[in-house]
């Protein structure tokens, strides 16, 4: 089935990509698109990204990953009747990857790609450029990427465009002001949805260091905790395991507008967890990945950020950094944050649980915000809602102009 939601572009079977760029989406990407598109010389776009879960697989990870590679490998070919109005400029072929395996950098290729905890990336940057410029495809084509490419090897006659479309998610609230409590009700608010390595032995930690409590917190798939892969995953990383975890129960309602099983994200669902947010000092984000290697920032590190909170991040190692790389300030002054460079996502997590404890015996949740905090909260809301926003629109416009 076709889906359009402009006239010059087809989505082919993405649902994604429909809700993506469906023009009624709340996610507010829509009319920057259309203004870049109707100004275009190009009369058609064709815009792929990942297909999932393709005819015939029953979901192993190595079925899947391989199925990916062959899938974008012979690609091209499936799209054999457009090869001419693709080199004349008429069409242009996108494929908008946002997601973290769609590229291999240095250091990915020189270690162990399956590490433990971690996804699979997989080169598929490399390829769509060997098969696209068999065909003669690569001036009329554009490969896009959300996660971080330093380190990746790129072609210069096929650069990678870095557009971020999760981290962007949030523009929706530009026009939706934020109110800065006075006093606190909670320390942290901590969002979970899916329990991945990273968040289980998180939320693992937190339970015995009985940091919970001061949280307001969820995890739709708490209920699955009894499963003994969620232990044997746990013991993997420490011996000192105490699965009475499982019974506490970890879903907490925020709101009638937000539902953490299906974790909508317009608007409404997003002012829900902003009102979440209001009542906590901190929000503790646990990102999409825990990769040793490469930083994959998403919409919820940025949802702090709109929400003009301090965060502490549990994720990919030296995501900090590249926070700081792109313009937008963290709170080294006021707690420590070298667990952003710490090797393996234990230890991460161990030290930013220390910092955890330290918020909680030192923070006075009946004081405001100093000055200090609420320059850097200000400098990275209009930093994401100004030069950063601006940047990326420059990319998008390289995309589809």
């Amino acid at each position: 089935m076709t889906q359009m939601f402009h006239s010059k572009i087809n989505l082919l079977t993405d649902q994604r990509l429909y809700d993506l760029f469906y023009s009624n989406s709340q996610w507010g990407m829509s009319d920057a698109i259309d203004d870049i598109i109707d100004n275009s010389p190009v009369q058609e776009y064709i815009i792929k990204s990942h297909p999932y879960w393709l005819p015939g697989l029953s979901g192993a990870p190595g079925e899947v990953i391989n199925s990916q590679v062959e899938y974008f490998k012979n690609y091209a070919d499936s799209v054999e009747t457009h090869w001419d109005n693709i080199r004349s400029g008429h069409t242009r072929l996108i494929f908008l990857l946002q997601d973290w395996w769609s590229t291999m950098n240095e250091e990915e290729k020189a270690h162990a790609p399956n590490m433990e905890g971690e996804f699979t990336s997989l080169d598929l940057y490399d390829t769509l450029y060997c098969s696209l410029k068999a065909r003669d495809l690569l001036a009329g084509s554009r490969f896009v990427c959300g996660s971080s490419i330093k380190g990746v090897k790129q072609y210069t006659d096929w650069p990678i465009i870095n557009y971020n479309e999760p981290f962007l998610r949030w523009t929706m609230l530009k026009n939706h002001p934020v109110e800065t409590a006075t006093s606190f009700r909670k320390h942290f608010l901590w969002l979970n949805r899916r329990l991945r390595t990273h968040r289980v032995l998180a939320l693992h930690e937190a339970y015995k260091k009985q940091l919970l409590q001061h949280c307001t917190y969820t995890a739709h798939e708490w209920s699955e905790l009894n499963n003994p892969q969620y232990e044997n995953t746990i013991r993997k990383y420490t011996d000192e395991v105490d699965m009475s975890f499982a019974e506490f129960n970890g879903r907490q309602y925020i709101g009638e507008s937000y539902d953490v099983a299906t974790d909508d994200q317009f608007v409404p669902e997003a002012l829900a967890t902003r009102n979440a947010s209001i009542d906590c000092f901190a929000e503790i984000v646990t990102e999409f990945n825990c990769s040793e290697n490469k930083v994959y920032l998403t919409e919820k590190v940025a949802r702090a950020i709109v929400n003009k909170k301090p965060f502490l991040l549990i994720g990919d190692r030296n995501s900090l950094k590249e926070l700081h790389d792109i313009g937008f300030r963290t709170f080294n002054n006021f707690w420590g944050e070298n667990y952003d460079t710490q090797s393996g996502i234990y230890n991460r997590i161990q030290k930013v649980m220390y910092q955890l404890q330290n918020i909680v015996q030192t923070i006075d949740l009946n004081q405001p915000y100093t000055d200090e905090m609420l320059s850097i909260l200000e400098h990275n809301y209009n930093h994401f809602f100004g030069a950063f926003t601006d940047q990326q629109n420059k990319k998008l416009e390289s995309i589809f102009a």
